[in-house]
């Protein structure tokens, strides 16, 4: 369990955009960094803030006090990030490769957690911009809403966004027929539980019906 009084990672918060960076090259604080950005989507979504996002592994240089984030692990994030054609977060293939063996024993750990929320998907990507990634942060994981997710997200009549929100649904729908929803249990992290969502509103402890079938 994390220590609620220390921070999970490095961040950086500047006009629409947040940087999350890890405190080093661990697998713990890979594990950290993951958690917190699948919480944070699914705190921007519950609040109909539609996000995109995307995890990179490489060199950062990180000032805090002067709030200063560069590096290459930065620009690789925020290419892939822009290829996207969706809300969701992808993740380099290269971070599985790298910590292969760590993440099978998590895994193991944890009855196959480590699929339901990092699963393998066809990421939807904007025209000629494919990208070799095929891992993403499943933020519908334990993640309820009164109102239901059709009830997060408008296109305003704009054909573009319209194109994002039902390539979204579409991974929704994947993620229901896989049964990645829900993770219940004495045996899920604590980090890891259920999050309820109210109209601008997030309780974590009110229990109710998700308000549609997505």
């Amino acid at each position: 369990m994390h220590d609620k009084n220390k921070s999970w990672c490095y961040k950086s918060f500047f006009s629409d955009s947040v940087v999350l960076v890890s405190f080093d090259d661990s697998f713990e604080s890979l594990l950290k960094l993951l958690v917190n950005t699948w919480r944070i989507t699914q705190v921007l979504i519950g609040l109909k803030l539609p996000v995109r996002g995307a995890v990179a592994l490489d060199e950062m240089h990180v000032d805090e006090n002067d709030n200063i984030f560069i590096g290459k692990g930065l620009l690789e994030a925020y290419e892939l990030e822009h290829s996207q054609d969706w809300i969701g977060v992808a993740i380099e293939n290269s971070i599985f490769e790298l910590y292969k063996e760590s993440f099978l024993e998590y895994n193991r750990r944890y009855e196959n957690l480590f699929e339901f929320i990092f699963p393998e998907y066809n990421i939807p990507y904007k025209e000629n911009q494919q990208r070799n990634c095929n891992r993403v942060i499943n933020w519908r994981l334990n993640f309820r809403h009164k109102e239901g997710i059709k009830s997060l997200f408008n296109d305003d009549g704009n054909d573009s966004v319209k194109k994002k929100i039902n390539n979204t649904i579409d991974f929704i729908k994947e993620m229901k027929k896989k049964g990645f929803f829900y993770l219940l249990g004495d045996g899920v992290p604590i980090e890891l539980r259920m999050y309820n969502f109210t109209d601008n509103l997030i309780d974590s402890e009110k229990s109710f019906r998700h308000g549609d079938e997505l």
